[in-house]
């Protein structure tokens, strides 16, 4: 069946099973959850409220919350009175979602208590109607409670108005990062996302059994049509994570079948696994992993090889999956580069790490690899809907029906990105393979070029780096100089865990990482991970950063890739430092 818009999502499952769970949420110490019969049922009633307050079609509406059932009712009661979805990162600073309201003209915003009260006077100003999330009681002036209005009467209009809306209805402006200038609002119809996700489901073996546990922001494209209109379409379960640190916990309360994260979750899991070992059990846990990179990617497996592999999941794989919830068939990365040595080590626990890729322009999977037909290292085949091609540079191209329609008063701007040919040039540099495998090489932009003039591409050194259990973040620094340096954050826990072990006193952290031992660590670290690389991909000198780099203090994307220039500019003195001769 091909729909025309997205609302016919959870029409069909709201006819097909309408008792059936959509989405569970935290209430005290037990999940609550909303039926697809209940979920239509506020949807209708919250659309009624939106007409009300005299939205009309072509409007947007911002919504600036965090992941809860609440995101969901919004985002398609919105959609379904022909409104545009302008989703709007918590985190963002009331700079930026001032400048991201304006530029987007949205009439309306639906946030969440906690949210309204950080917002400036400018913002409340600006704002035509507020709607706030956990609010009962409605207040004077343009202020309403989400409460009071999904419990609307009149919904005649409903079935009526999806029937208006068409492949070609824009649901959603999605704002860039702005990693490089202001960010641009991305023109995503109805019609980019339907195309995407029935190019998802083709790809990947889904059924309608399928449970998420859901923390990346629904504000983000990836999880938004992955861990959500994927999930609507196929009829599945939606589980809401109270927060980060509570994901280990939700897991095992969920048991998802499917997890949908970024590669910083899996680099903080296997610090876990490996950090819990006893050195009895590390032994174990070793042979155990060994036997699973050796053994488990053969097609025909002897009997010696069977017997290993059963032992190996007594002592070892089935404790693993069992901390995940016990029902989990693969977890699914995107947003960033996954290490290949990462995603190798959790394949031989036997938990495989589905890597694939994509742009908030695409809306945004590109391609990704299949559970039985996969490459480490690289992020799989184009899906259907997407052509692909490389450029004289090798830079990435793609054309398809999830092709966005352009930024949002930037035409200049998307001539630019979309060719006159329809290409959408990606930014990224990539190798195709024979078998039409992708590998992303890094950014076109972050190419490092040695003043010497050699080309550089920073990521795939940093996430070789990053593997070693001692740093946690680093920033390749080089562009115009003679040398690579680098900023470092190293892995608080087990720095401590090395410093105990090694008798090296301190009073306070700050002093720690300040340490000869700790800098001669770190340095042995970077020279292991950079044993085999070219003598001028070799980082000289490193600095190693007090704090986390993080997205509250605007160094981090919402999938946690590095802003370079803030970072650089940030530390603008240590990076001077690096470079001074005389040091």
């Amino acid at each position: 069946m091909k729909y025309e818009n997205l609302l016919e999502l959870l029409e069909k499952n709201y006819k097909k099973n309408p008792t059936k769970g959509a989405l569970y949420h935290k209430e005290g110490t037990t999940y609550t959850r909303l039926t697809y019969k209940e979920l239509r049922e506020k949807v209708k009633n919250l659309a009624d409220s939106l007409k009300k307050l005299n939205l009309k079609e072509k409007d947007s509406v911002a919504l600036l919350a965090n992941n809860r059932p609440e995101w969901v009712i919004s985002d398609l009661a919105i959609l379904s009175i022909g409104c545009s979805v302008v989703p709007i990162y918590p985190t963002l600073s009331n700079k930026e979602i001032l400048y991201i309201l304006k530029h987007s003209q949205s009439k309306c915003i639906i946030t969440e208590l906690k949210n309204h009260k950080s917002l400036s006077k400018d913002i409340i100003s600006y704002s035509k109607e507020i709607i706030i999330i956990a609010l009962d009681q409605e207040k004077e002036g343009k202020t309403k409670s989400f409460n009071q209005l999904i419990e609307g009467k009149n919904k005649t209009t409903y079935e009526n108005d999806i029937k208006k809306l068409n492949r070609e209805t824009i649901a959603s402006i999605v704002y860039t990062s702005g990693t490089t200038g202001p960010p641009k609002g991305v023109q995503l119809s109805h019609g980019n996302f339907l195309s995407n996700i029935e190019s998802i489901v083709k790809r990947l073996p889904l059924t309608n059994n399928e449970r998420v546990l859901s923390f990346l922001p629904l504000s983000h494209v990836f999880e938004r049509t992955a861990g959500y209109y994927t999930l609507l379409a196929l009829g599945g379960e939606i589980y809401y994570a109270e927060n980060i640190e509570s994901i280990s916990k939700n897991m095992l309360e969920c048991s998802p079948t499917v997890m949908i994260s970024v590669p910083r979750l899996y680099e903080k899991m296997q610090n876990k696994i490996l950090n819990n070992l006893p050195p009895i059990k590390k032994r174990i846990f070793n042979w155990s992993l060994n036997i699973g990179k050796k053994i488990r990617h053969k097609k025909k497996k002897k009997l010696i090889d069977t017997i290993c592999l059963a032992i190996a999941n007594k002592l070892v794989y089935s404790k693993i999956k069992k901390k995940t919830g016990g029902a989990l068939k693969f977890f699914v990365s995107g947003g960033a580069p996954l290490n290949k040595t990462l995603a190798e080590f959790f394949y031989g626990l036997g938990i495989l790490i589905i890597e694939g890729y994509g742009l908030t322009e695409s809306s945004p999977v590109i391609s990704c690899n299949h559970p039985k037909a996969f490459k480490f290292g690289t992020v799989g085949k184009a899906l259907d809907c997407s052509k692909i091609k490389l450029s004289e540079e090798n830079e990435l191209c793609v054309k398809g029906p999830h092709i966005m329609r352009g930024y949002l008063n930037l035409k200049e701007n998307t001539i630019v990105k979309i060719d006159k040919d329809g290409w959408l040039h990606t930014g990224d540099i990539a190798e195709i393979d024979k078998e039409g495998y992708i590998k992303i090489i890094d950014r076109k932009k972050d190419i490092i070029i040695l003043s010497t003039g050699k080309n550089i591409a920073p990521q795939v050194i940093e996430e070789a780096i990053k593997t070693s259990p001692y740093i946690s973040q680093i920033v390749i620094i080089g562009n115009k100089k003679p040398y690579l340096t680098a900023l470092v954050v190293i892995d608080k826990e087990n720095i401590i865990k090395f410093a105990i072990e090694n008798k090296i006193s301190y009073d306070l952290y700050e002093d720690l990482i300040q340490k000869e031992e700790i800098i001669k660590k770190i340095e042995n670290e970077i020279s292991e991970k950079q044993k085999r690389d070219s003598n001028y991909k070799k980082i000289k000198k490193f600095a190693i950063i007090k704090g986390e780099f993080t997205q509250e203090n605007g160094e981090l994307t919402p999938t946690l890739k590095p802003k370079r220039k803030i970072i650089t500019d940030k530390n603008k003195k240590q990076i001077e430092y690096l470079y001074n001769e005389k040091r």
